[in-house]
């Protein structure tokens, strides 16, 4: 019989990373703000490499430290964007691009100016045919007070591929189509369209941004996500032209207009996330009649949420919104309408993730488990918190522990069937792996691997004569 206990001063539950926010790299989720060294393999998959690094080809035309990121000016190619086709690799593009056929970018940068969001519906990136696939790449506005509206925009009809890229300061920086999106880091922009009291749009030169959200997208698509950091730093409606209301910020929106069931496919998988009114908006604005064909799995993900006093937060009249009280924000928070939450903290900007975690769902809902809040690593309340109670459509969805063993002291004894006598593991003996428990039915698993070093083995030979022997254990397979 084998037993495991915690090792001395390690927790007995998870020991999931914690308080990813600040630093999404010191969690391993993609972050350009980090500075990979070559031993971290950054660039692998699951890893938190984003934007041009120093790969093979690469590394033949420039001279630069295989696996650690490439400035946008060391890259050896240069561009002023336009149409694209065919692949296009180790290039810095200043300008922005149209892709009508399909596309390859590998370790570039699109760079683009912009108008401040103003609502032209320019984008950096504009798929309209073919199956596109983005690797390695930057795209990003010039700065927040000169963005354009969206940053990729697909309206190609094939799903676009996007791996290891960081695409930031839009005002929706994936919007519309199909997405596979994975290891990559989506933020909307820090700017702010808050607006200014006097009838006019705040800081923007003209009519302000619809809606900021990491990834619009409508009827009838299907978009997966996993190991990505998605944080949009604003909240509620954008005010925008003569106090007109705009749409709601969000991390990930799925819109329906067509008054037919919702038919999105939303898959969110072992990602960092933050921000908008609500983090996952489903089937918004609200007119469907029905789940319909509709499906969301959220599994393995953390949300990040501030942690100072809870007070309601009323950027357009929408009494639903909160926000924390951090170090400035008086008793009551005044009327701010597309501006970033003003009581944001270095563990998130809104308490519940964003006002609200998961607003809206409409959704049928597949699996839901083992999502955290970041700065405690406590398990998050199921979806369901905004304005509509959980739906499953007729789906079980169990709630799952999750937890990782790191070192855990592994002690008790072996017997082998020839010899039929009990041996005992030595005292240095661990096992590290990790472990799910559905809480409502108890079943579970557990995998891992066993650390048993060398060791000494005294048995009786026949059942006789005492015999001491040295002894190596190895591990097979995985358990």
């Amino acid at each position: 019989m084998l037993l495991l206990t915690p090792a001395s001063g390690a927790p007995a539950a998870t020991s999931r990373p914690t308080n990813c926010f600040a630093t999404p790299y010191a969690c391993n989720f993609p972050d350009p703000a980090h500075t990979w060294v070559s031993g971290n393999n950054a660039w692998a998959s699951g890893n938190g490499g984003v934007g041009p690094y120093c790969d093979g080809q690469l590394a033949a035309l420039i001279s630069c430290t295989p696996n650690t990121a490439v400035a946008c000016t060391a890259l050896p190619e240069r561009s002023a964007g336009g149409t694209l086709a065919g692949t296009v690799s180790d290039t810095d593009i200043i300008g922005s691009v149209t892709v009508p056929k399909g596309v390859t970018l590998h370790d570039d940068c699109i760079t683009v100016t912009g108008t401040n969001v103003a609502r032209s519906g320019s984008a950096a990136v504009e798929l309209t045919g073919g199956k596109s696939t983005i690797t390695d790449t930057t795209i990003s506005s010039v700065s927040d007070s000169q963005m354009m509206e969206y940053g990729v925009e697909n309206f190609s009809g094939e799903t676009a591929t996007l791996s290891h890229d960081s695409v930031h300061d839009f005002g929706e920086t994936l919007n519309s189509g199909n997405w596979s999106v994975s290891d990559s880091y989506i933020f909307t922009t820090n700017g702010s369209f808050a607006y200014n009291g006097s009838g006019a749009p705040g800081p923007c030169t003209s009519q302000c941004p619809e809606s900021t959200q990491d990834v619009y997208f409508n009827a009838g698509t299907t978009v997966t996500f996993t190991h990505d950091t998605m944080l949009n730093p604003h909240g509620e409606d954008i005010l925008r032209g003569s106090g007109q209301h705009g749409g709601e910020g969000a991390v990930i929106f799925g819109d329906d207009y067509t008054d037919a069931p919702c038919s999105e496919i939303v898959t969110v998988t072992h990602s960092l996330l933050a921000g908008g009114d609500s983090v996952i908006t489903t089937c918004g604005n609200g007119k469907a009649p029905s789940a319909g064909t509709s499906m969301l799995d959220i599994t393995d993900n953390d949300y990040a949420r501030c942690t100072t006093a809870t007070i309601g937060y009323s950027p357009s009249g929408d009494t639903n919104s909160v926000t924390c009280q951090g170090a400035t924000v008086p008793a009551t928070a005044s009327n701010s309408g597309g501006g970033v939450f003003p009581g944001s903290d270095s563990h998130g900007y809104a308490p519940n993730g964003g006002g609200r975690l998961v607003n809206g769902i409409q959704y049928c809902v597949g699996t839901v488990s083992g999502n955290y809040w970041d700065d405690t690593g406590q398990t998050a309340a199921q979806p369901g918190v905004g304005t509509q109670p959980l739906n499953t459509c007729g789906n079980s969805v169990s709630p799952i522990e999750q937890a990782e063993y790191n070192n855990w002291l592994l002690t008790g004894t072996l017997t082998p069937k020839r010899l039929g006598q009990a041996i005992t593991l030595p005292a240095s003996s661990t096992f590290n792996g990790s472990g799910e428990l559905i809480t409502e039915t108890g079943q579970g698993s557990v995998k891992g691997r066993l650390s048993i070093p060398a060791f000494t083995a005294t048995f009786k030979l026949f059942g006789v004569a005492p015999v001491s022997i040295g002894m190596t254990l190895t591990q097979t397979q995985a358990i």
